[in-house]
Formats: C-alpha cells, sequence, structure tokens
C-alpha cells in the first residue's frame, strides 16, 4: 500500500466510523510516546519536526510538545516503520519501530479493522527507550518513553522590573528585556574563552545561561543594544552518577551565588537567588531587576 492508498485507508475508516462513536474507540492505529530525561522527569526539549521515512508524512514543531504525549500513527501496509527527530537546536535522532498489523472483523456495523501489537524499538539513536505497553489504545496513552542522558548545565535568569520598594519590602514584575546578544566566559588555558548563548529572540523575560564543569566561575555579557552589562556566577560541582551505564558521570552545580563584577552587581542591580541547584530541564536559578 502506497502512501495515497493509506491515506484513503485512514479516511475512509474515519468516516465509516462517524455514525458509530464504538466503532470508532476500537481504533489503535496510533500509539503514543513521552520524552524523559534520566533521574529528572519530563523533557522540555524543543522538536522543530518529526518525519515518518518513507511516507511523506511531516509533523510541524507546533502540533508536538515534548512536555506531553505524541501520538504517531502506524500503517496496516507495513510491519516497520522510522521515525526521524530533528530538535531546534539542530540534533537528529531516529527511532525504527517494528509491530504486528492484523485484520479483525467487527461486526456489521463497523466491518473490519486493523489491530496492531508487538511494539518493539529495532534501532534507536535515543540514549534510551522503553516500551512501557507493545499494544496501542484508544484514547492514545504512553506506549514507549524515550529518555536522554541528564545535563543539568544550565540556570535560568528571570528578567524583573521593580515597581515599589517600601522598607525592606519590594513589588516587581516580569519585564520584557530587549537582548541582542548573550555572551559567556570560561577560563581557559590562554585566558577567557567566550562562548555564544542561544537566544530565541530578542525580547526576552527569562534566559538560560550554561556553566562549565571545568571551572567553579562564569562570567556573561549582555548586550542591551545601546548598554552592556555583566553578571558573575560562583558555583559548586558536584559528580552524579546516572542510572543508565552508557551514560556514565554528570556535573550537578549546586551553592549558586552572584559574584561581584564591574557594572552589574549586587549594589547596582538587585539579584535574588531562587534555586541554588540546576536542574534538567533548566529552571529559574535567579532573579535580576532591570
Amino acid at each position: 500500500m502506497n502512501k495515497v492508498a493509506w491515506f484513503i485507508f485512514l479516511a475512509l475508516a474515519a468516516f465509516s466510523c462517524l455514525d458509530q462513536p464504538d466503532c470508532f474507540r476500537l481504533d489503535n492505529s496510533e500509539y503514543g510516546i513521552k520524552f524523559r530525561v534520566i533521574g529528572y522527569g519530563s523533557s522540555s526539549d524543543t522538536l522543530a519536526s518529526i518525519v515518518i521515512d518513507g511516507t511523506g508524512i511531516v509533523y510541524a514543531a507546533d502540533t508536538v510538545p515534548v512536555t506531553n504525549a505524541i501520538a504517531l500513527p502506524l500503517s496496516p501496509a507495513r510491519q516497520e516503520l522510522s521515525y526521524t527527530f530533528t530538535w531546534k537546536n539542530g540534533k537528529v535522532d531516529r527511532l525504527h519501530l517494528g509491530y504486528k498489523a492484523q485484520i479483525q472483523f467487527v461486526s456489521q456495523e463497523c466491518g473490519q479493522r486493523y489491530v496492531f501489537t508487538d511494539l518493539t524499538v529495532l534501532e534507536t539513536t535515543f540514549d534510551s527507550t522503553h516500551v512501557f505497553n507493545a499494544k496501542p489504545v484508544q484514547p492514545v496513552d504512553v506506549n514507549i518513553e524515550i529518555f536522554r542522558c541528564a545535563k543539568p548545565d544550565h540556570i535560568g535568569v528571570n528578567f524583573k522590573k521593580l515597581l515599589t520598594q517600601i522598607g525592606t519590602t519590594t513589588t516587581t514584575r516580569d519585564s520584557l528585556a530587549p537582548i541582542k546578544a548573550v555572551t559567556a566566559f570560561f577560563r581557559g588555558p590562554n585566558g577567557l574563552v567566550p562562548q555564544s548563548v542561544y537566544l530565541p529572540n530578542d525580547t526576552l523575560k527569562e534566559v538560560f545561561l550554561p556553566l562549565s564543569a571545568d571551572h567553579d566561575t562564569a562570567r556573561y555579557e549582555f548586550d542591551f543594544g545601546s548598554v552592556k552589562k555583566n553578571l558573575v556566577m560562583i558555583y559548586r560541582r558536584e559528580l552524579k552518577t546516572s542510572l543508565i551505564q552508557s551514560c556514565g558521570r554528570y556535573t550537578v552545580f549546586a551553592g549558586l551565588k552572584v559574584g561581584k563584577t564591574v557594572d552589574w552587581d549586587s549594589t547596582i542591580v538587585k539579584t535574588k537567588i531562587l534555586k541554588t541547584v540546576t536542574n534538567d530541564p533548566a529552571i529559574l536559578n535567579l532573579e535580576v531587576n532591570l
């Protein structure tokens, strides 16, 4: 069955069940996957697209939020399908899935359906996978959990605007900051090594900054267009062993605090530490009043 025939089959199956809700519930041609971080929880990484290889079917990023389970279709004409996942950061992962598809007569009203069973991960580039339930169900639930190794190596900075201050009590609100660029500086053998920080757009209320597993300080230069300001973070590095052997050891950053800088320190810009330990997905660790 080619791609066009596959679409015709799915369309006919759907239309034939419009007047028979119970028939529609018998369909299990979609399975659910869930992205997780080993040792933490749900992933919040951003997908650019999912392509079902050889079918021309593409799921755009706005239809596949990875914080929830994602429903993907199976083909009754095949026993295997490959899926290509492209992430916003350019990374590409693949999942090669095997399964069984059998025809089953339901009733005079519902006709026949394909029953999908025995989901199996045949090959993958993901760090780890777990088939949670080998038989898809309706409504779609999680069948496969996909894990990646933990990398709790970013801190989140939330920009605030100071509204009022009475004594030691302050009132603030989130503030959108026009940022041209952010550069991280880590000390290498030949001096400071700059690293450009990814910004999703040029007006942000929060930004996520990388930390270095080789040093216990980092300096960040914020380019606001008309002015540049610096922020220094001091932290402690702790080695952890992953639950998955192939992931090895990773660094958790703790004891986060703000260090003094020439033009952006606690005497000029008020800062507030929210969380002193990093997480994956990254969390907001610091508030900065603009």
